[in-house]
Formats: structure tokens, sequence, C-alpha cells
């Protein structure tokens, strides 16, 4: 899920992204900050799905 997705949950839920992180103790700065920024394992898990989904498709060579 994202953070737009997590936002638009909130408002389905009459709560604000605020509220949120304080109830499950992280930080709103944190979640500001990844707005911009993701964090830089996101960057690689999506590098490796992307090498999986390219070898499942037969475009990327095999696993070995």
């Amino acid at each position: 899920m994202t953070i737009q997705e997590i936002k638009i949950e909130c408002i389905k839920r009459k709560t604000s992204l605020t509220q949120l992180c304080k109830k499950a103790g992280v930080s709103r700065s944190l979640i500001s900050r990844w707005e911009t920024q993701p964090p830089k394992y996101l960057e690689v898990v999506g590098k490796l799905e992307k090498a999986l989904n390219e070898i499942e498709n037969g475009s990327g060579g095999k696993l070995s």
C-alpha cells in the first residue's frame, strides 16, 4: 500500500494520517520524508520485483 492509498483509507475512515501515525507509533515527519524520497529499500525491492517479472515473462534470462 502506498502513502497515497493510506491517506485515502484514512479519509474513508474519517481520521487523519497524523492520528493514524500516533496510533501506530510512527513519526509523522518520517511519512512526510517518504512522500518526497521513498526509503532506499523500496527502490531495491522494486528492482528485484521487476527482474523477477522479466524472468517470469521470458525476457530476462534464467535464475541460476
